[in-house]
């Protein structure tokens, strides 16, 4: 049962397993809430995302991480490149493209985080909808 199924309350990732995060998306916007396992504070891989059309490829679909941590506003996903680096060097996981697999390190965010992809841009074309792809580890 993906995380936007009507009678899903909550939806946390496994490790290693390929899931269907978001069943048949035709409208963009935030999408369900999922989070992370409790092991995925220290580092175990990355996320890794995809689009996939339904009865055609999609012409656009593009996406940003956002994440809440102990209840807090959603905002867009930051990865701080270099400690020292200037801000100019952060990483937002922002504006990609969701056709392609795309692998973010959200190591650190286990436990009570809670993430949605916030689909931006969503042109269908000749797909009916879309569904979304996820794995970690």
């Amino acid at each position: 049962m993906p995380a936007n199924e009507a009678a899903r309350t909550s939806f946390t990732l496994r490790i290693g397993v390929n899931e269907l995060l978001y069943q048949n998306i035709t409208t963009g916007g935030a999408q369900a809430v999922f989070g992370f396992p409790p092991q995925m504070s220290n580092w175990r891989g990355v996320m890794t995302i995809q689009a996939v059309g339904i009865g055609g490829t999609p012409t656009t679909v593009t996406g940003d991480v956002e994440i809440s941590l102990g209840g807090g506003v959603f905002g867009k996903f930051n990865k701080v490149v270099n400690v020292t680096a200037a801000p100019s060097t952060q990483s937002a996981y922002t504006g990609f493209n969701l056709l392609l697999p795309t692998a973010i390190d959200m190591s650190g965010c286990g436990g009570d985080g809670q993430v949605r992809i916030n689909i931006t841009t969503l042109t269908l074309g000749p797909a009916s909808g879309v569904n979304v792809w996820i794995s970690i580890g």
